[in-house]
């Protein structure tokens, strides 16, 4: 059971994005982890982010480029110490994704062939991916056949299509007064909701659109005032926009056309994933599946993973994860079964591509 064994050691890692120091401790585990398997090891670092690129060549021209993220969203101390319950490894990255990354180890630690792999490890997925994945793409010179990326949908869905993100900061000016007399101030945090309600209206068919072409819009926060008795001059609010089929530009435009003087910040923005699903190699891995799991399902997802990096340079990219439950929630798990089957696939992958 060393895909449980090391799973279990891969969720004790502290590595919440940003936490440099757990994340690095965490590489050189996987390092020495892997230090009898013959393999070539290069760190990256992009603006304080760490990544790790595993393979067992030094030719950067991939048949099957793995990718995975070790990073997690933050929890409390317990999820670190991960448990067995019946099938499910529970703990924090469970199922997003150490259990997963854990599989990858495994497969290129014991592959015996003449197929070259390669996995890179990132640390950074969850706040965009753009220091890792995203910076490797610009500053390395390979290329693969197939990127495999266990990190979108669930329970073995495949994922073919994934939403675009754009997250903006933006600051609204209004005037003080006192609340006692209103009309001679603005208030900047009705001014702010006033402009989240048009947004809302111009790029959005429904409130909480199906998995289609609609437009998503998250009011993530909205932060203004001190005192009762004054009407507020600045508020800050966050919108994060998922979007299939959007030039992000359009979003933006719009907002500078209700409101010249609204200061714009872009926290995040990405472009929505699309795989060639008539990709020679693409179809090698949906038939694996089918052989494996007797059946294989194809699915547009809302979330975004660092897949796109990828297919913006015009490689096939394979998204399936094994079985899992509550993604960043208290009692995130994962399926150990599932693991092992998800391994079974993967050999018999880099026998057939």
């Amino acid at each position: 059971m060393e895909i449980e064994s090391l799973a279990k050691n891969l969720i004790g890692f502290k590595t919440t994005t940003g936490n440099v120091d757990e994340a690095v401790k965490c590489f050189n585990f996987i390092k020495k982890y892997l230090k009898d398997a013959g393999l070539f090891f290069k760190d990256y670092c992009f603006n304080s982010y760490h990544s790790l690129l595993i393979s067992n060549t030094k030719n950067f021209d991939f048949d099957i480029l793995f990718n995975g993220h070790i990073d997690v969203v933050s929890a409390k101390d317990e999820l670190f110490e991960p448990k067995i319950v019946g099938d499910f490894l529970i703990g924090r990255g469970a199922i997003d994704m150490k259990g997963a990354d854990s599989v990858m180890i495994e497969v290129i630690k014991n592959y015996a062939g003449d197929k070259k792999i390669g996995l890179l490890l990132t640390s950074d997925e969850e706040i965009g991916g753009f220091n890792g994945v995203g910076e490797f793409v610009k500053h390395e010179k390979f290329s693969s056949k197939l990127i495999v990326v266990p990190d979108g949908g669930s329970n073995y869905d495949i994922t073919v299509s994934e939403k675009g993100v754009l997250q903006l900061h933006l600051t609204i000016k209004g005037k003080n007064a006192h609340s006692s007399t209103l009309d001679e101030g603005i208030n900047a945090i009705s001014k702010a909701y006033e402009l989240f309600l048009k947004i809302v209206e111009k790029f959005c068919k429904q409130k909480s659109p199906p998995i289609d072409d609609n437009v998503s819009i998250n009011l993530a926060f909205l932060h203004s005032g001190e005192i009762y008795n004054q009407v507020p001059d600045i508020a800050k609010m966050g919108l994060d926009f998922r979007f299939f089929k959007l030039d992000p530009n359009e979003i933006i435009e719009y907002i500078k056309s209700l409101d010249p003087e609204i200061k714009i910040d872009i926290y995040a923005k990405a472009d929505s994933f699309e795989t060639d699903v008539d990709n020679p190699y693409f179809l090698k891995f949906l038939n694996v599946v089918e052989h494996k799991l007797g059946k294989q399902k194809m699915v547009k997802t809302n979330g975004a993973s660092d897949a796109r990096f990828f297919s913006q340079l015009g490689l096939p990219v394979a998204i399936m994860n094994p079985i899992g439950f509550n993604f960043h929630g208290d009692d995130e798990k994962v399926s150990i079964v599932s693991l092992l089957e998800l391994k079974e696939i993967y050999e018999k992958l880099m026998e057939e591509i």
